[in-house]
């Protein structure tokens, strides 16, 4: 953005950073991701399906997945879910895909 674009959303009042749950954003992924990190425990992955009995870990999932599509996902996020085998890619039934490289696949 511009700085006369930042300036004139500032006038208005814009909110540039916003509060997830009752807590920090830092302090709600701290929680979340140790819940992701215990289902792996459990589970063998971070496949969390979206009937999973938990709704909070569900909806951090598929946010995780949406800000890494949408690039505006922390690069410290990125790289701890990362270390812990996070797919970001699935098929919708929470099977992992790959993504494919028409030009080194060949």
């Amino acid at each position: 953005l511009s700085k006369d674009r930042v300036d004139r959303l500032n006038q208005i009042g814009f909110r540039w950073r916003v509060r997830v749950d009752e807590g920090d954003e830092n302090d709600d992924f701290s929680k979340l991701y140790e819940q992701l990190t215990a289902y792996k425990k459990k589970h063998g992955d971070c496949l969390v399906p979206k009937e999973y009995d938990d709704s909070h870990l569900v909806a951090f999932v598929l946010r995780k997945r949406k800000a890494f599509h949408g690039q505006y996902l922390p690069e410290y996020q990125k790289r701890l879910l990362d270390e812990i085998g996070f797919a970001w890619e699935t098929d919708g039934d929470d099977h992992p895909t790959t993504m494919v490289d028409p030009i080194t696949d060949l």
